[in-house]
């Protein structure tokens, strides 16, 4: 018998190195585009959830069927009776939007709940944070917080949660916790990494918990976190609370992770994967949930303002329909510039921007304002994708501008719609020089979107924007922005240098500049090397490494007027292009500093 289990569990750890999770008990294998009814019947009433639970869910969410992923998961782990969190680790890996947050909580929950009834009823319990879960950003947390708080809001305070997080100071997270005393963390790497160091006996609140959530780990196990996942897993109680990761997408640093940190008798539960391809068994094709329905539209450069704006109004639809898009732009330059644009020329109404460059208080504002705009109203969310992930908003599209920068990226993308079974539609608008991505990334509905009157006087509305001097300096750190993120993709892109110019010249006149002035001249001082002709300033940047997309220190300098503060932990893709590119500005040597992300 032991050497039966020991050889099942041998031939379990081979196949996680294989990259083959697939025939062991506990997979489960579902495809939502295959299955889209198994579960429409499946409410919450058919599992053993706690009176007090069952209220705080129907308060929240207002619904009571479950999801394929919350199906197999309460199907295992939600239970009446109390029990140890020491089971098997588990792998929950189900397309964005379709539940996992609820998935993992309601279980972790609803043990809290058991444990304090026997705390009640006299039995010995252990104090502090027994349940920590651990997310990418600030929002994502703030969110699972809220989630986790209407839910409990009828257990008359016999479970707590709490959370640490970015834009709030170390004594705040302190004064939070001491008030709260949480059962339920929730918390961003960093800062609780940042904690572990410095706040005096911070590790020793850790030292009860019994269940480490990843959310997110596809993002957690990026080399900016990872180190830092490792340290607080390092910090935890031996031996190691039981792990449950939750991911939209199966990478190959999270296949490491698995094989280094999961005990072998591992549950993996996938969803709306398919299976890799012969002669790719390390492959795994992340997918989008099934009621999304995805769209290429292919545009002329030269046309983009005309084809956003048309997509825009398609997409938002009338006044009265309630429909609400998400605009996901390659950079945060690119954003603004467009953003700016069709708010302040165009007279677009229902825009808003998100992304790192706002203060903490305007990001909330602004992501508050877009969630809870009124209930007859239209409205669209710029964001760059470190600002939209995690955001649980109710959108009716996605759009994005630009490739993504793979088919994982494109899924996190196209997962903001079409949550919890709900219709979506996800929008790809590329450009003849981006085309070469889509081989990568699937098969797509193609839609033509014909230019409207409004779109067109949109358009006309754009003229002698150039001559507006916040607006030329706008424009001048998109064109270096846009330069930077063809250049970084060049090679994937299949793009010549040429082709790269052209382009976001061709972008720029899709404005309404003339073409005369939206031609680069040749001229070009590149990182105060010289001047030197445009194509070999290009081509020294791909040719040097620290430039390339490669990860460096930001130091403290000031670049465009804004001063960056030095921080030796933080890293980030830079470019920097000084440019003369003739649009008659005041600063046309100015040094324009692109961050990617």
């Amino acid at each position: 018998m032991l050497r039966r289990l020991s050889s099942s569990l041998h031939a379990l750890r081979h196949q996680l190195h294989q990259g083959k999770l697939g025939t062991h008990i506990g997979l489960v294998k579902l495809s939502s585009c295959d299955r889209p009814n198994v579960f429409a019947e499946t409410t919450f009433a058919d599992f053993p959830l706690d009176e007090r639970l069952r209220r705080g869910l129907e308060a929240a969410l207002g619904k009571s069927y479950v999801t394929p992923v919350q199906h197999e998961v309460f199907s295992r782990h939600l239970t009446d009776k109390e029990q140890s969190a020491r089971q098997a680790d588990l792998l929950l890996q189900a397309p964005t939007g379709t539940g996992k947050t609820i998935a993992f909580l309601l279980p972790a929950l609803q043990r809290l709940l058991l444990l304090e009834d026997a705390r009640r009823a006299g039995k010995s319990v252990p104090e502090g944070v027994l349940t920590l879960v651990v997310a990418p950003t600030r929002e994502l947390v703030l969110q699972s917080a809220k989630i986790a708080s209407r839910l409990l809001q009828f257990s008359g305070g016999q479970v707590r949660s709490s959370f640490v997080a970015g834009s709030f100071s170390l004594e705040e997270d302190i004064s939070r916790l001491r008030e709260d005393m949480p059962q339920l963390l929730f918390a961003t790497p960093w800062r609780l990494a940042r904690h572990l160091q410095t706040t005096p006996h911070f590790v020793n609140a850790l030292q009860s918990v019994d269940l480490l959530v990843l959310d997110e780990a596809d993002r957690l196990l990026d080399p900016s976190f990872v180190y830092k996942v490792d340290y607080l897993i390092r910090c935890l109680p031996t031996p190691r609370p039981r792990m449950v990761l939750c991911s939209a997408t199966f990478s190959e640093p999270l296949r490491k992770f698995a094989i280094r940190s999961l005990r072998a008798n591992l549950e993996v539960i996938r969803l709306g994967s398919k299976e890799p391809s012969p002669g790719q068994a390390n492959a795994e094709v992340a997918e989008v949930a099934a009621p999304v329905q995805q769209v290429l539209v292919r545009y002329k450069a030269e046309e983009f303002l005309t084809t956003l704006h048309a997509t825009l109004e398609q997409e938002m639809g009338q006044e009265g329909q309630m429909r609400r898009v998400l605009v996901v732009f390659p950079t945060v330059r690119w954003l603004q510039f467009f953003y700016v644009l069709l708010k302040h020329r165009a007279h677009m109404s229902g825009l808003f921007a998100l992304h790192r460059s706002l203060s903490d208080d305007r990001r909330r504002a602004r992501a508050l304002r877009f969630s809870r705009g009124a209930p007859a109203s239209r409205g669209a969310l710029f964001a760059t994708d470190l600002a939209s992930r995690g955001m649980d908003f109710d959108v009716h599209a996605v759009i994005q501008v630009g490739p993504p920068s793979d088919r994982e990226q494109y899924v996190h993308r196209a997962g903001r719609t079409g949550r919890l079974a709900s219709q979506g539609r996800s929008v790809l608008l590329l450009n003849p020089v981006e085309l070469t991505v889509l081989k990568e990334l699937g098969t797509f509905e193609e839609e033509q979107v014909q230019a409207s009157a409004s779109s067109h006087h949109a358009l006309s509305s754009m003229h002698g924007w150039w001559e507006d001097a916040s607006l030329s300096a706008s424009g001048h750190l998109f064109f270096a922005s846009a330069i930077a993120f063809y250049l970084n993709e060049s090679q994937r892109l299949r793009a010549r240098a040429v082709d790269v110019v052209q382009t976001v010249a061709a972008l720029l006149q899709s404005t309404g500049l003339p073409q005369a002035m939206s031609s680069p001249k040749r001229d070009v001082d590149f990182l105060g090397r010289g001047r030197t002709y445009l194509g070999d300033a290009i081509r020294e940047a791909k040719s040097r490494p620290e430039l390339n997309g490669a990860m460096i220190p930001v130091s403290n300098q000031k670049h465009g007027g804004a001063q960056r503060q030095p921080d030796q932990h933080r890293r980030a893709r830079l470019w920097s292009v000084a440019f003369h590119d003739g649009l008659p500005s005041q600063s046309l040597n100015c040094t324009c500093v692109v961050d990617l992300w």
